[in-house]
C-alpha cells in the first residue's frame, strides 16, 4: 500500500498473489448475480407450475378427445416446471471442512485454493441454471401446446353444437313444437 492505495500494478514482493483480491471481489459479483437468476428461474418456475396445474382443472370436465391431450399436455408442462424448480445452486464452501483442512497452511496458499474452489462451484451452478432454463423452456412448449388444444376443443365444440340442430345457427335453446295442419300441438 501506497499513501493509503491498493498497488494494484506493483512488484508483488509483499503477495504472493498480488490481484487475487480482484478476483476475489470479480466472482463475488457474479456469483451474487448467478444466485440471483437463480432465485428469478425458481419464481418463474413456480408461475409456470401453477399455470399448468390451472390448465389441468379447466381440462377436467370434458371427454374429448382434445382436451384430453391437452390435460396430458399440461400434465406434462406441470412435472417439467417441478423438475425445473430442482437443480438448486448451492456455492458453499462447508466451514467445517475449511477449518480443518486449511487452518495451519499457508496463508497466501488457502486464499488462493478458496478461490479455485468457489470459482469451480461457480461453473457447476452454472451448468445446473442451464439445466433449469432448458426445462423451463419444454415447461412453456408444453403449455403452449396444451392451450392450443384446449381452444381447438373449444372451436370443435361450439362448432357441433351449432350444426347439431341441422340450421347452422347456434341453438337457441327453445325447442319447437311440431303442430298439426288444426294448428293445435
Amino acid at each position: 500500500m501506497v499513501d493509503g492505495h491498493s498497488n494494484f500494478g506493483g512488484d508483488g514482493d509483499d503477495e504472493p498473489y498480488p490481484s487475487i483480491h480482484l478476483v476475489r471481489r470479480e466472482l463475488e459479483r457474479q456469483v451474487a448475480e448467478q444466485e440471483s437468476r437463480g432465485t428469478n428461474f425458481d419464481t418463474k418456475s413456480g408461475l409456470l407450475l401453477a399455470l399448468g396445474g390451472a390448465l389441468i382443472g379447466l381440462t377436467q370436465d370434458s371427454s374429448s378427445a382434445y382436451h384430453i391431450a391437452s390435460l396430458l399436455f399440461a400434465s406434462a408442462a406441470v412435472l417439467a416446471a417441478v423438475s425445473a424448480m430442482f437443480p438448486r445452486i448451492a456455492t458453499a464452501i462447508k466451514p467445517g471442512s475449511l477449518r480443518d483442512r486449511y487452518l495451519m497452511g499457508d496463508p497466501a496458499e488457502t486464499e488462493l485454493t478458496l478461490l479455485d474452489t468457489r470459482i469451480f462451484l461457480y461453473e457447476q451452478d452454472e451448468e445446473r441454471l442451464s439445466a433449469k432454463v432448458l426445462r423451463m423452456k419444454v415447461t412453456v412448449i408444453l403449455l403452449a401446446i396444451s392451450v392450443f388444444l384446449m381452444v381447438a376443443a373449444t372451436i370443435t365444440a361450439s362448432t357441433t353444437k351449432e350444426t347439431s340442430d341441422g340450421t347452422g345457427h347456434p341453438s337457441s335453446g327453445v325447442t319447437s313444437r311440431a303442430t298439426s295442419t288444426t294448428g293445435r300441438p
